[in-house]
């Protein structure tokens, strides 16, 4: 049986991680912890079967399927049609793209929306074979290739339900996302988030969870680590610098957070991220 079983979320490095299965019965994942990260995943043929406590749901061409970060995840090729072609993406993204993840819920964590013209279901494949391509094209800038890909896809995703405008983000929310996404470089209290809510700390952190997916503590590490890795990756500040520039007085400290969220030091990060001269590589061969 292929089966993939994870018991913690997973640590990636970089912003997205895509790939193309064409999976056969027996094809199964498990992870009852989720991951880190969010993960899309859009039937292109054949069907998935997705299970959560007693409730199941089959998935066929043109079904798009997002887990918010550490959402239950157990999914399987449909054993009625024996085969599940599927495009993924786990990613972790931008801070704007918030309002673009808010799609009809189908149980905790997870949501669908739904591809009914064959015409349009070829054109997504399409859009997200080339998301795809960029990410594992072995461009210096892949990464953000491969988000920019990812972002007008759910921009266009978008305009498919008809709550959209709904289904935006709470306004008391955005205020306070304004707030830490303007305030990067400096510790930002949860008591004054909230405040800038205008809602109690418990009430504020219970509507920005059931909102974002994510606590705000864990949303503001992560955003702080996200704009860290573009910093490793696009430019050539010091490590000391990049800690700074994204709030944490101390590197030392801002190292063992790196560390946690990605798997490896910031140092091994912006060596994975930044190919070699040309000299150097002709050196090495």
């Amino acid at each position: 049986m292929n089966e993939n079983v994870l018991h913690n979320p997973t640590a990636l490095v970089g912003n997205i991680f895509t790939g193309h299965f064409q999976e056969t019965a027996g094809y199964r994942c498990y992870r009852p912890g989720g991951t880190a990260d969010w993960l899309l995943i859009y039937t292109v043929g054949g069907g998935g079967l997705l299970r959560y406590t007693q409730r199941e749901l089959r998935v066929g061409p043109g079904d798009a399927i997002l887990y918010s970060p550490r959402a239950y995840h157990h999914y399987q090729t449909d054993p009625a049609m024996g085969r599940w072609n599927l495009l993924w993406a786990h990613f972790q993204p931008y801070a704007h793209w918030m309002d673009l993840l808010h799609w009809p819920r189908m149980w905790p964590g997870m949501m669908r929306l739904s591809v009914a013209d064959p015409a349009r279901r070829r054109h997504y494949a399409d859009r997200l074979q080339r998301m795809h391509a960029l990410a594992i094209g072995g461009h210096r800038k892949s990464q953000a290739l491969a988000m920019n890909a990812l972002e007008e896809i759910l921009l266009q995703w978008d305009e498919l339900h008809p709550d959209a405008q709904n289904n935006r983000m709470d306004e008391r929310i955005g205020a306070a996302m304004d707030m830490i996404f303007a305030e990067i470089s400096r510790p930002t209290p949860i008591a004054t988030l909230a405040r800038a809510a205008r809602l109690s700390e418990s009430r504020f952190a219970h509507l920005f969870k059931m909102q974002i997916g994510l606590s705000p503590r864990e949303f503001i590490e992560q955003h702080r680590m996200g704009h860290a890795r573009q910093m490793l990756m696009m430019s050539q500040h010091s490590v000391k610098q990049v800690a700074a520039a994204v709030g944490f007085a101390s590197p030392f400290y801002f190292s063992l957070r790196f560390k946690r969220q990605t798997g490896v030091s910031p140092q091994a990060f912006r060596r994975r991220s930044q190919p070699l001269p040309k000299a150097v590589r002709r050196s090495r061969r």
